[in-house]
C-alpha cells in the first residue's frame, strides 16, 4: 500500500501528488479516476486545492475536517491555509512564540 498525503493548502503540493497518483495508477495498469485501488490511498486535511482531487476523479479521505481554520500540517497551531503565504521568518516567529 502506498499512501499519498497531499497538503491541499498549496497548489504545488496538490498538483505534485496528482501526478504521482497518475503515474502509480499507470504502473499498475488502471486509468486515473477508475474506482478504488487496493495499492494507493490518498488522504488529506483538505484545503483550497482539494477541489483538484475531486476534479481529477481521485478517491480520497479527509482527516480531521475543518482543521484548516486554525491548524495546518507542518505549520502547527494557529497556522491556517490562508496564512501559508507568510514569510518563513514570520512563520517561525509565530510558532516559536506559542
Amino acid at each position: 500500500m502506498i499512501c499519498l498525503l497531499p497538503n491541499c493548502c498549496f497548489l504545488s503540493e496538490t498538483s505534485r501528488m496528482l501526478e504521482i497518483y497518475r503515474a502509480l495508477r499507470e504502473r499498475e495498469g488502471s486509468p486515473a479516476g477508475a474506482p478504488g485501488t487496493a495499492g494507493i490511498k490518498v488522504v488529506t486535511h483538505g484545503g483550497p486545492y482539494e477541489s483538484l482531487l475531486r476534479a481529477a476523479g481521485v478517491p480520497y479521505d479527509v482527516l480531521w475536517p475543518g482543521v484548516g481554520a486554525g491548524w495546518s500540517p507542518g505549520r502547527g497551531p494557529g497556522r491556517s491555509c490562508r496564512q501559508a503565504s507568510d514569510s518563513p521568518r514570520s512563520a517561525s516567529l509565530t510558532v516559536a512564540s506559542t
